[in-house]
């Protein structure tokens, strides 16, 4: 989701559909390790993709693996309608994107 630019923790929870405890923990996590910064303005959070050495070629690595996989692209065209809604609009309807009219895309994978 951050290949594509920094984005607020609420902008991230409604793409993941977790709850915010969860995604703070695991962004937290990734930060930690290196893997995210955040920056704070008001009440939002916004985190960015770091590129401490060897990482984009880890990352270029699983980015190949995902490139076909259909979650991650009903995730990104989902990411694309939530970065032309302002984020004090997302989370003044709670994160709710029947009331911002948008309707998740429901993914069919292949069984294993």
């Amino acid at each position: 989701m951050l290949r594509s630019g920094g984005l607020c923790a609420c902008q991230i929870t409604t793409v993941l559909d977790l709850a915010p405890s969860t995604v703070s923990s695991h962004l937290g996590e990734l930060r930690t390790a290196g893997f995210v910064t955040e920056r704070k303005e008001g009440r939002w959070v916004h985190y960015r993709l770091c590129k401490p050495p060897g990482i984009p070629a880890l990352l270029s690595v699983v980015w190949r693996q995902l490139e076909d996989d259909p979650q991650r692209a009903a995730d990104a065209r989902l990411l694309q309608q939530l970065r032309a809604i302002p984020v004090e609009e997302l989370c003044s309807v709670s994160l709710d994107l029947d009331k911002l009219a948008i309707r998740r895309e429901a993914v069919v994978t292949s069984g294993g």
